[in-house]
């Protein structure tokens, strides 16, 4: 028998499940002391009994945390309320269904607030995860579902999923993710990886389906996928809605890496991804030109194709392409027909296949004209979480196609990360961190205006602010007078007196702000 204690004492509520028991604290606000202390008991160690014991002891105004200690809990969960689900990490707390339903079913009941599941492993299910209004997936591990299985199927709301993994059965009809609205016009929409512009890296989202789909998205839905490495499944993605991908990588596809379908809504704009060594790289079944948008990437060494059917060389943009025609004549989208000279595409172990650039790549600091206003949307981070703009061979900064910033040495441009906390007050404090002691540092700033109007790369009319510095931070910076704004810069100095420029929040060598009131 578990036993689940309820204390009634400030904003929230916690579970804590312990070895075959529970405890429960229902929490009310400062201004209500809460000299109230419930108790009641739980048969055994069932999740679900005590996610029930929170939707009747808690208002549902209140936020509700169930913690589950480690060990394999076998059941079906569903979290009608707002709530926390936290194990301690995959495998260590495992849900597993009978095959018989979702393991995780998150229902539209109505009710505001969001869903969060943390540091669990979900296997056993037609589906891991069933849901139908928002909820947000923390280290994550969707396992194993039934043959034909979907690993996430989102019906409604937005599902977030910025760290994890999802590995479904070895079966043709399997997905990894699938987006799948029931209600016209609502919206329905998956984020999947971690590179967002303002948070912080963590690891890629790998998604494993081998012979299924790694993510589909239905005509209605939407994706976000950024900082995601989808390998060896049968198709990677699939497109029958609106797709976004940043700093992807889609490789070894038995059938195809990208398949935009035929309906009119169907639309995919990618921008620093590689799509190499699938049988088709991208088949493109729309006739409606901004179906696909494909920037600053690599699409090389697909056994039947880079790209079939509709797909068109005005759909690439300063793009490296295994076909000739996109780069003949005057070639006004700038792309290459090159070898990209990957570290290992040919590893006989798919997964040890290596699709960084090599320091020699022909590749390096290509994608053109990338300066701070051309960065608006795009990843500030490549796959690895390595910062963008490492200008390797540019006396600017400049960075290289594909999913990956070329490996190496560190260059002054960014060895010392990205300056993060701009914000134009009184105080302003720029910060950053140094992992190269050959570097010293220099901090300048830049006046612009009226806000919008691109700065550029104007390094020479700068102002120093302070100098030889060994790193960050640096604080009490002048806000921009009324009508016009600032921009700083750091500014690098290695051993050899070569210069370079750290990017800020933006992902850019400078960073501007609101216009004072």
């Amino acid at each position: 028998m578990g036993r689940i204690q309820c204390s009634i004492v400030f904003a929230g509520l916690t579970i804590l499940f312990a070895s075959g028991s529970a405890r429960a604290q229902c929490l009310l606000p400062p201004e209500n002391p809460g000299n109230c202390v419930q108790q009641a008991s739980v048969a055994g160690s069932s999740i679900q009994a005590a996610v029930d014991f929170v939707t009747s002891c808690c208002p549902a105004s209140r936020d509700a945390v169930v913690y589950v200690s480690d060990g394999i809990f076998f059941e079906h969960v569903s979290l009608r309320r707002s709530i926390t689900l936290a194990g301690l990490g995959n495998p260590t707390t495992v849900i597993e269904g009978d095959s018989t339903g979702p393991v995780v079913d998150i229902p539209d009941t109505g009710a505001s607030g969001i869903v969060t599941l943390a540091g669990l492993e979900l296997r056993g299910g037609t589906e891991c995860i069933r849901a139908s209004r928002n909820a947000l997936l923390e280290n994550v591990l969707i396992s194993q579902t039934t043959q034909g299985g979907i690993g996430i199927h989102v019906l409604a709301g937005e599902v977030s999923f910025p760290e994890g993994s999802i590995t479904v059965a070895a079966d043709p009809g399997s997905t990894g993710v699938l987006v799948a609205p029931v209600v016209a016009g609502r919206p329905t929409r998956v984020i999947l990886g971690t590179n967002l512009p303002g948070s912080p890296y963590r690891p890629p989202l790998i998604i494993q389906v081998p012979s299924g789909v790694g993510v589909r998205v239905l005509q209605g839905g939407s994706a976000d996928l950024t900082g995601c490495e989808i390998r060896g499944a049968g198709m990677g993605v699939v497109v029958e809605g609106q797709v976004t991908m940043r700093s992807c990588l889609i490789s070894d596809s038995s059938v195809v890496g990208l398949r935009i379908e035929s309906n009119p809504e169907a639309m995919l704009g990618a921008s620093f991804c590689t799509i190499a060594k699938n049988e088709i790289g991208i088949r493109n079944l729309s006739t409606v030109p901004a179906s696909l948008s494909f920037k600053y990437g690599i699409v090389w060494a697909n056994s039947l194709g880079d790209y079939t059917d509709r797909t068109a060389c005005d759909q690439f943009f300063h793009s490296d392409l295994g076909v000739a025609e996109c780069s003949a004549g005057a070639n006004p989208n700038q792309n290459l027909e090159v070898d990209p000279e990957f570290m290992d595409a040919t590893n006989s172990d798919i997964p040890l296949r290596d699709y960084h650039l090599t320091p020699a790549s022909p590749l390096l600091d290509l994608s053109e004209g990338i300066f701070p206003s051309d960065f608006t949307g795009d990843p500030c981070k490549d796959l690895d979480g390595t910062p963008r703009l490492k200008n390797a061979t540019a006396s600017a900064p400049i960075s290289d196609l594909g999913a990956y910033e070329a490996s190496g040495p560190p260059n002054p441009g960014t060895s010392a990360g990205d300056v993060t906390g701009v914000v134009f007050t009184d105080a302003t404090t720029l910060d950053w961190y140094n992992n190269n002691p050959d570097l010293s540092f220099s901090v300048l700033r830049g006046t612009g205006g009226p806000a919008g109007v691109p700065l550029g790369y104007v390094l020479p009319a700068l102002v120093p602010i302070a100098q030889n510095l060994p790193g960050g931070p640096v604080s009490d910076l002048a806000s921009p007078p009324p009508g016009s704004f600032f921009y700083y810069v750091v500014y690098g100095i290695d051993s050899l007196q070569r210069p370079g420029t750290l990017g800020f929040a933006s992902c850019a060598e400078r960073s501007s702000g609101p216009i004072p009131p």
